[in-house]
């Protein structure tokens, strides 16, 4: 059953300003309190209204709120050196294409090269993305544009990934760990 508490508005404007002081929290309204913290599913502060005070927040169950890991995925996660010349990459896909791009750059013909080695049911570029894979549905979901003549398959783990752009490096005669480095 719910239940009223009254406050008057000058005095929760000071609370929440006490509680918030740089405004930079996100507010949340239980039974009678107003949860307020950065994050609005693990609050910190509680204003209890019937109370008129801050308070650490506490859910009904008594326990401290659980805090959410924050992601790890940093932009500079992911990336290459070749030739001296880093490149950061925001993703797997993107650590893939954005090598497989300077490789060509730097050595035209890898691709071409590249799109001929298939090891199982897959290969990683082609210049039709029908080619891309021996399902024609996997082609429409997991492949992209790498540049105007260009397809790359796009569901590629880790390891495959460090795969693919070993193989390149082996294409364009570079060497692995001297001419390209990868971070991963």
């Amino acid at each position: 059953m719910a239940s009223l508490s009254f406050i008057e508005s000058k005095k929760l404007r000071d609370l929440i300003a006490q509680a918030d002081p740089d405004g930079q929290m996100k507010a949340v309204l239980t039974n009678g309190r107003l949860a307020i913290g950065s994050d609005p599913l693990a609050p910190v502060f509680a204003i209890d209204f019937s109370a008129e005070a801050i308070l650490p927040f506490m859910p009904a169950n008594g326990l401290p709120p659980a805090r959410r890991e924050r992601s790890r995925r940093r932009a500079d996660r992911y990336g290459f050196t070749l030739f001296g010349k880093y490149y950061p990459a925001r993703s797997l896909k993107d650590l893939l294409k954005t090598g497989l791009l300077a490789i060509e750059q730097c050595v035209p013909g890898t691709l071409e090269r590249l799109s001929d080695i298939k090891p199982y049911s897959k290969r990683i570029v082609a210049r039709d993305k029908a080619l891309l894979f021996d399902t024609a549905h996997l082609a429409d979901d997991f492949s992209e544009r790498l540049n105007a003549e260009w397809w790359v398959g796009t569901n590629n783990s880790m390891q495959e990934v460090r795969a693919w752009l070993g193989r390149a490096v082996t294409c364009a005669s570079l060497r692995w760990d001297r001419d390209f480095t990868l971070k991963l």
